[in-house]
């Protein structure tokens, strides 16, 4: 598919004071990890939204608006679950789940995001992690096919009840890095630029992440392609990643905490990065790997692995 260019005064108390002890517990714990790099870093207002109830939902990886319900969420498990996707209300409360048709096993899912082109919504899943540093399309030394791959297809519609039907994937698209293997747990889509983007997870000794992009592209099948290198970050352990409303502005999340990129209208994303990014601290997560853009650029929505964990809103601060 060719793409366009285009309250009653107690609970009001409870509810401050739940704000003000987020903010002073993230606050601290951002505190402890940046303070030996000399930096000071603002706060975000921290709401929890609700509690993801779904048990099933224990290892969240990948977290993505919906286009078709701006109320529900979509999320994924990481490593060792089979193809499927959650839809979860901002209630806490599973509205279906929708198993992937025709595709492998996951390698290693880690990220996903939505999208829309030509007013149609896009769901990409991103099966990318490689803890090893060994993922090719074809391995050379057992001749097996473990690429990287990103699936698109588009939002499902829900149907009623709470398990849906397999739904096919529209496009996979293999690939390698330019610069060999590379351990990822951060993708986006810039409808605009017609782009995805990729961000590398890297150790901060010795440190080397990397963005890289590919094209966008939504034709049906299977295509093989190469991440080229755009950019390198000052950012160890990136696990999430996604482009706002508009594609003017990306979030990074790392263990500094996040990374706030935003970019002109024609300038490119590694350009953007060389400014530099804008860091804020977070709440306090259990292993949170998660991050997508809510209704507008100053709004984030966060979780983290094992069941029952918190949904929270997070509103981007002045930077």
């Amino acid at each position: 598919m060719p793409l366009a260019s285009g309250n009653a005064p107690s609970q009001m108390t409870r509810k401050s004071a739940k704000h003000f002890s987020i903010a002073i517990v993230a606050l601290a714990c951002c505190c402890l990890n940046d303070s030996l790099r000399g930096e000071t870093v603002p706060q975000a207002e921290a709401e929890q939204v609700c509690v993801i109830a779904d048990e099933r939902i224990m290892e969240a990886s990948g977290l993505a608006l919906s286009r078709r319900q701006p109320d529900a969420i979509w999320i994924h498990n990481d490593s060792g679950d089979i193809a499927r996707l959650f839809i979860v209300g901002l209630d806490g409360e599973t509205r279906g789940v929708v198993r992937l048709a025709d595709v492998p096993m996951p390698v290693d899912w880690e990220d996903m995001c939505s999208f829309t082109v030509n007013g149609e919504p896009w769901l990409l899943i991103g099966d990318v992690g490689d803890n090893a540093i060994n993922r090719h399309i074809v391995t050379p030394d057992t001749g097996e096919e473990r690429a990287c791959r990103l699936l698109l297809l588009p939002e499902p519609a829900l149907k009623p009840g709470p398990e849906q039907e397999s739904v096919p994937v529209h496009t996979a698209i293999l690939f390698e890095y330019e610069d060999g293997p590379r351990n990822c747990e951060s993708v986006a889509v810039d409808t605009e630029r017609k782009e995805i983007l990729l961000v590398s997870k890297s150790k901060s000794t010795p440190l080397d992440c990397g963005m890289y992009c590919m094209p966008l592209t939504l034709q049906a099948g299977t295509c093989i392609a190469t991440a080229r290198r755009i950019g390198s970050l000052d950012l160890p352990f990136a696990t999430a990643m996604d482009v706002a409303p508009g594609n003017r502005r990306l979030v990074i999340i790392s263990s500094r905490g996040a990374a706030i990129v935003d970019r002109e209208t024609d300038e490119h994303w590694g350009d953007a990065i060389k400014k530099g990014v804008r860091l804020f601290a977070l709440p306090k997560r259990e292993n949170g790997e998660t991050v997508c853009f809510g209704q507008s650029t100053g709004e984030l929505f966060l979780n983290s692995e094992q069941a029952k964990q918190p949904l929270w809103r997070v509103r981007i601060p002045a930077l």
